[in-house]
């Protein structure tokens, strides 16, 4: 069981905007919500736009599928064909 002292923050949560937050060192902590946040860029990018480190970890992860040459094809040509 992990022991956590609440503090004051000046951060909230940009997808449920609770203040109950908690406040790591480069990270916040929603208990709410389960997610967790970078602090970096939390009070210069908007709520709607902040991506949850689990966000991010889906989008590399992505990433992990383009190992395969065919699979790395496919996606530049569909780059391609979307380009104008």
């Amino acid at each position: 069981m992990r022991s956590v002292i609440k503090m004051d923050t000046i951060y909230h949560c940009p997808v449920c905007k609770s203040k109950d937050v908690i406040e790591y060192e480069d990270m916040i902590e929603c208990p709410s919500c389960n997610l967790e946040f970078f602090k970096e860029g939390l009070g210069e990018i908007d709520d709607e736009n902040k991506l949850s480190v689990q966000e991010l970890n889906g989008i590399v992860k992505a990433f992990d599928d383009l190992e395969d040459k065919k699979t790395r094809k496919k996606l530049t040509e569909s780059l391609e064909k979307d380009e104008i």
